[in-house]
């Protein structure tokens, strides 16, 4: 059969196709059934559509199976729609539709006239004059404006603002997703462990087990400085930790006089890490930030009879203070005993004068809750004005 190494011919065997008829179904389609969690004047939460997101008021179900809603467009933009019940949320709040009439509205007040370009192919598709721009009739605006009106009437201020408000949320987070109060779903979970790194060669690790609870981190949440404001965080063990949102005063030591003062903090100067935390006055560990000086000045002026505040060349010998009450002769010895053997750093001299001091937060406002630290002096304190004046420069 020819010459030899070429392939043998198969015969293919043809059958014949059997044709099967196809018959038309006698079953109506039924319109599925609404949850028992939605009912009229329930407020739910859409998940598709370019509404997603949004809260809206239910009204009722149409012939269809589909849910007539409205935001009320007045308050969130969402006019009266059609949703499946599958892409909605039930919220545990109800608002009263007693003076609303959408009896009128069915499944036909959603239909859209045809317009003469689709039929057409190819060319005569292509030139074919544009269709009209598509204008809501007054009829609908109107019917729009009398449902919302009477759905407003019948939320409460409180609802009014939380329909209002963007909702972002992540539906997957959700633990009962069928009854969901018009709150925010955090985001998901942080870890710390190392078992998902690769390696410097860039190979992956074998996951040879799950994650673990004490590797679970949190979000960043950094202190500003504002009126106080701490939450307290549950921690393993039943440990607490107290997170700080806004502190505005700590306590901060004087080192070299061994004196502790409480006061307020003024402002934040420096940060090493970035100047983006100064500009937004966040409080962090290390933290370089201007304090009140006078709980320090009024200690200075008990104990050693010195008002370390006063500017020398603006004041008169005879000037006293009216309410000034003068010490005992024992207390003034001891002041001036005192004063003999003290000698001020002149830095912190000429700040006092200013009735700021700069001090570092020696604390952890994320973990305990407080802004504690203290009074910058010495080399410390030439180091940190120099780069404060090198800042200015730049």
């Amino acid at each position: 059969m020819g010459q030899a190494g070429q392939q043998r011919s198969r015969q293919k065997k043809i059958c014949n196709k059997k044709t099967v008829k196809k018959v038309k179904s006698t079953v109506e389609k039924k319109a599925p059934k609404l949850r028992k969690n939605i009912q009229p004047g329930q407020i739910l939460i859409l998940l598709a559509s370019k509404f997603r997101g949004k809260r809206v008021v239910f009204l009722k179900q149409l012939e269809s199976g589909l849910l007539l809603v409205t935001g009320p467009f007045a308050l969130n933009g969402v006019p009266l729609k059609r949703v499946n019940q599958r892409y909605c949320i039930a919220t545990s709040t109800k608002v009263d539709l007693g003076g609303a009439d959408f009896k009128s509205i069915t499944d036909s007040y959603f239909s859209q006239e045809k317009t003469g370009k689709k039929g057409l192919k190819g060319q005569e598709k292509f030139f074919a004059a544009e269709a009209p721009k598509k204008v809501l009739p007054q009829e609908k605006k109107d019917g729009q404006k009398k449902t919302d009106d009477a759905i407003i009437k019948g939320l409460g201020n409180e609802t009014r603002l939380n329909m209002a408000a963007p909702l972002t949320f992540n539906v997957g987070a959700l633990t009962n997703p069928n009854v969901h109060k018009l709150e925010p779903v955090g985001a998901m979970g942080i870890g710390r462990d190392s078992r998902h790194k690769h390696y410097k060669t860039g190979g992956r690790s074998k996951t040879s087990i799950k994650k673990r609870k004490y590797e679970m981190g949190r979000p960043a949440t950094p202190c500003k400085l504002g009126a106080k404001r701490v939450r307290s965080v549950r921690c393993r063990g039943g440990n607490m930790k107290y997170r700080a949102l806004r502190l505005d005063s700590g306590n901060y030591a004087w080192g070299s006089e061994n004196v502790t003062k409480k006061v307020r903090i003024l402002d934040v100067v420096y940060n090493a890490t970035s100047n983006e935390l100064v500009r937004t006055k966040t409080l962090l560990k290390n933290t370089v930030v201007q304090i009140d000086a006078h709980p320090f000045m009024q200690w200075y002026l008990k104990k050693y009879g010195v008002d370390v505040g006063k500017k020398k060349k603006g004041a008169k010998e005879g000037e006293k203070a009216e309410d000034e009450q003068k010490p005992g002769r024992h207390v003034v010895a001891k002041q001036k005993a005192r004063a003999a053997k003290q000698k001020l750093d002149v830095g912190l001299e000429d700040q006092f004068q200013s009735g700021r001091l700069l001090a570092c937060i020696a604390s952890r406002p994320g973990q305990c809750g407080r802004a504690d630290g203290y009074v910058l002096e010495g080399e410390e304190l030439a180091f940190y004005k120099k780069k404060l004046e090198k800042k200015k420069k730049n």
